[in-house]
């Protein structure tokens, strides 16, 4: 499946914008984090939480980094690592969400939010991987 534009922008215009929506969140949760890593009144296990948080905000940076820079430049490979991660960040919220209602009980906002959270990362997925296909297409010639 694929799809020729994103809303209304070119394909390439898209993925840019998805790179840059995705630096521009993972930077400020990145600072969110650093901050509360610097309150006082974090204890030892949060504190690994945060840690891990941090490092988690770094990783969606890079890959977001990634996919801007394979947008503008045509490389697929880059373009390719941003669907991988992605597609995985997905499968863990869909898993995690289960998990924590197992636990915490279903309610129908979770529900919600878990739709039209996969349904928007989806769409962002489609946008990428239609967009790598077209590169693709193009470097062949």
């Amino acid at each position: 499946m694929k799809v020729n534009s994103c809303l209304c922008f070119d394909l390439r215009t898209g993925s840019i914008i998805i790179g840059s929506l995705e630096v521009v969140t993972s930077v400020i949760y990145a600072i969110v984090t650093t901050v509360l890593l610097g309150m006082e009144t974090c204890s030892i296990p949060n504190l690994k939480d945060i840690l891990i948080s941090l490092v988690f905000s770094l990783i969606v940076l890079g890959t977001g980094l990634l996919l801007i820079y394979g947008s503008i430049k045509r490389i697929s490979l880059c373009l390719l690592v941003w669907l991988i991660f992605t597609g995985l960040l997905i499968v863990l919220n869909l898993f995690g969400s289960v998990a924590t209602s197992v636990n915490t009980g279903l309610q129908w906002t979770d529900i919600i939010e878990l739709i039209s959270s996969s349904c928007i990362e989806g769409y962002t997925v489609l946008v990428v991987h239609s967009y790598r296909l077209a590169a693709l297409k193009d470097t062949a010639r």
